[in-house]
């Protein structure tokens, strides 16, 4: 079970429960270890995941649970080759194009494991969980977890179909042409072009700040815009004047 993320509080929540994941698989008797990989950007997140570790290892009486933090794109060759994977963001995305199971947790949210019938709703927040249900404790998520793998698991032929649409599915929304397309869409849109370029060009300091900038940089420079009198910036000072 592979965990990619930064050593940041928001994390802290998912990388133990991959490690709670863990020890439940091995007591049902499936061998199973965990990796965290990421980088330390709070030194102290960083120290209580690696007292987590030590402490599944120490009870487990072999090592069960790994910690890295170098950076985070060590830990991508790990998902490419896990059985599981633990993300949300850019990880998750990256874990489902790769065809990999995947639980979406983030932060105090926790979506499921992911398949054909959820992923549009969880691709609505990019697979972050914002504005998500919270789960009513820890111990209902690993339950949870523990299920949904058993069930995933049970049907190899399922399994793998499930995983190969949920992966084109990432690949499509999220690949340069999809981008190109959802801009397509937005620009088509005459509210965002044609009514915003209204409002947006009805306010003087915009318009200012504009011809500001469009001005040579000589002149921008010149003692003419700096004599304007006003404190701010010349293309604040400019605004002022009109």
């Amino acid at each position: 079970v592979v965990r990619v993320a930064r050593c940041a509080s928001v994390y802290l929540r998912s990388v133990t429960l991959g490690i709670a994941l863990v020890r439940r698989l091995n007591r049902d008797g499936q061998a199973a270890a965990f990796l965290h990989a990421g980088y330390s950007q709070d030194p102290a997140v960083a120290a209580a995941i690696r007292r987590l570790v030590a402490e599944t290892n120490a009870e487990a009486g072999r090592t069960m649970a790994f910690s890295i933090t170098d950076d985070v794109e060590s830990g991508m060759p790990y998902v490419a080759a896990a059985d599981v994977c633990i993300g949300s963001g850019r990880t998750a995305i990256e874990a489902i194009g790769l065809e990999r199971p995947t639980f979406v947790a983030w932060g105090a949210r926790y979506l499921g494991l992911v398949d054909a019938g959820n992923i549009h709703g969880m691709a609505d927040t990019n697979f972050q969980g914002r504005h998500s249900e919270t789960v009513a404790s820890d111990e209902d998520v690993v339950i949870d977890m523990a299920d949904a793998l058993s069930r995933r698991r049970a049907n190899r032929e399922a399994a793998d179909s499930t995983q190969s649409a949920c992966g084109a599915f990432v690949r499509d929304r999220y690949s340069v042409q999809g981008a190109v397309d959802a801009y397509e869409r937005l620009y088509a849109d005459r509210t965002v072009v044609v009514e915003s370029a209204f409002r947006t060009f009805a306010r003087p300091g915009y318009v200012a700040r504009e011809i500001f900038y469009r001005l040579p940089t000589s002149l921008r420079q010149s003692g003419i815009i700096r004599a304007l009198g006003h404190p701010r910036s010349p293309a604040q000072r400019l605004d002022a004047n009109i």
